[in-house]
């Protein structure tokens, strides 16, 4: 009786040794499946990812040229000598050339040759036209600015440089963790903080007649107002990766308004040479 029991204890005793080899061997050959193959596959694709980004390239038309260049510099004149040259100066304008192979850069381009083709008109008023631009990442931004004697404005393209894609605003915003619900709050603080504390003159002044004072509240709404400062305003990065937005500025003397650029940073400016100042251009 009492040998059938120990039999039967080491009966159970090779069972359970024979389980916990099972287990074990189950064990070291599920981490050699994972250690040989899925692990292997990991590693493989990080390395095909890294091999991708790398041999990334510009979508570029012609790859002998760069992916902006000048489409050509004009003097338009409004009065010229007998045997040529330029008499009286009228307008000066460059424009560029955007060398991405893609329907949205075709359609920047002809744009582009449309401005020139309009300023050629006796209808228009801009004393010069010049451009810049900066890349960030994948974002290319170009900015072209009108200038007349009294005010600027902008055209301004955000483009994927490797799949020639437009950029929305909503993804500039995301790079400055900017949410479309706190748009409006940021930038129209930014714009009054610009305006109120830079000697522009909107704020209150002693000296300021009833009359005058309700003129520049009225011109400082209008530029702070919801209807004007919106999340389809132009918008650009520069090469310091700041966000920079073009609103519409009311103004206090000369023109009713002028685009100005406001700088993600509380900086701001109303002119090429500014731009050129943030791009950090020597052009």
């Amino acid at each position: 009786m009492n040998e059938n029991v120990v039999v039967q204890k080491k009966s159970k005793g090779v069972i359970v040794l024979l389980i916990i080899l099972i287990i074990i061997v189950l064990g070291l050959s599920a981490y050699v499946v994972y250690d040989k193959v899925i692990e292997k596959n990991n590693v493989s694709e990080k390395e095909e990812n890294t091999t991708t980004n790398k041999e990334k390239k510009f979508l570029l038309k012609d790859e002998n040229k760069n992916i902006i260049y000048d489409s050509g510099c004009s003097i338009l004149c409004s009065e010229g000598y007998a045997n040529g040259g330029c008499l009286s100066l009228e307008k000066w304008v460059t424009l560029p050339y955007l060398n991405i192979n893609s329907d949205y850069a075709n359609q920047i381009n002809e744009e582009l040759k449309n401005i020139y083709e309009k300023e050629k008109s006796e209808e228009t008023f801009y004393v010069t036209i010049d451009y810049s631009y900066s890349i960030n990442d994948n974002i290319l931004s170009l900015v072209i600015e009108k200038s007349s004697d009294s005010s600027n404005d902008y055209n301004i393209y955000n483009i994927d440089v490797y799949n020639g894609k437009k950029i929305e605003n909503e993804k500039l915003l995301e790079r400055k963790n900017i949410k479309k619900e706190d748009f409006y709050n940021q930038i129209s603080t930014i714009v009054s903080n610009v305006l109120l504390n830079n000697n522009y003159g909107y704020g209150y002044h002693v000296s300021d007649s009833e009359e005058y004072q309700k003129f520049k509240k009225e011109q400082y709404d209008k530029t702070v107002s919801k209807e004007n400062i919106t999340i389809d305003n132009g918008m650009f990065l520069d090469e310091s990766n700041n966000l920079n937005i073009a609103v519409k500025t009311y103004l206090l003397a000369g023109a009713e308004y002028s685009y100005f650029i406001y700088n993600y940073d509380y900086k701001i400016t109303g002119s090429f040479n500014g731009i050129k100042d943030i791009y950090n251009l020597t052009k």
